[in-house]
C-alpha cells in the first residue's frame, strides 16, 4: 500500500508502512521531507531555489558525508536520475556500525526548484529498495509544478 505526500508544488507516492519528517515551509529554502524505512534505511529531500548551484549543492552532500563517516568513497553515475530534467548524481560506499553502506546522491533540476535527493541503507536492504527509492523519485519528478 502506498500514501502520498502533497505540500504546494511537492507531490510523491512513498510506501505507507514508512516513517515520514517533513519540514517544509512556503518560500523557505532548503524544504526537507524524509522518509525511513521500517530497517532503518531512508529517502532524503532536499528543496532548493531554481538558482542554487546543482554542483555546489553535489559537493556539499558528498562533505556532508565525508565528515559524518570514515572512509567515504564515491562513485560518480553516468545514469541520469530523470530523462527530463538535467541531474548529476553520485554514489558513496561506506561503514557504519560494521555494515557496508550505500548512499545514492541526486541533483536534479526542475524549472522552479533544486531537488537533492539522498537514498541510503545498508547494502543489502539498498539493493531491495533501489527500486522502491527510483519509484518515489520518479513520482515525485511526474508530478512536479
Amino acid at each position: 500500500m502506498t500514501a502520498t505526500f502533497k505540500h504546494d508544488q511537492i507531490e510523491f507516492i512513498y510506501p505507507e508502512n514508512w516513517s515520514l519528517t517533513s519540514n517544509i515551509e512556503a518560500d523557505s529554502f532548503p524544504g526537507e521531507v524524509s522518509l525511513e524505512t521500517p530497517e532503518g534505511g531512508f529517502w532524503s529531500l532536499l528543496i532548493f531555489p531554481p538558482n542554487a548551484d546543482p554542483t555546489e549543492l553535489l559537493d556539499k552532500a558528498k562533505q556532508g558525508l565525508i565528515e559524518q563517516y570514515e572512509d567515504v568513497e564515491f562513485q560518480s553515475t553516468s545514469e541520469p536520475a530523470d530523462e527530463i530534467y538535467d541531474s548529476i548524481s553520485a554514489e558513496a560506499f561506506f561503514y557504519c556500525l560494521d555494515f557496508l553502506v550505500t548512499a545514492q546522491l541526486n541533483v536534479i533540476t526542475t524549472p522552479n526548484h533544486i531537488l537533492v535527493i539522498c537514498s541510503q541503507a545498508e547494502s543489502r536492504e539498498f539493493d531491495e529498495k533501489r527500486d522502491v527509492f527510483a519509484a518515489m523519485t520518479a513520482s515525485l519528478l511526474k508530478n512536479i509544478s
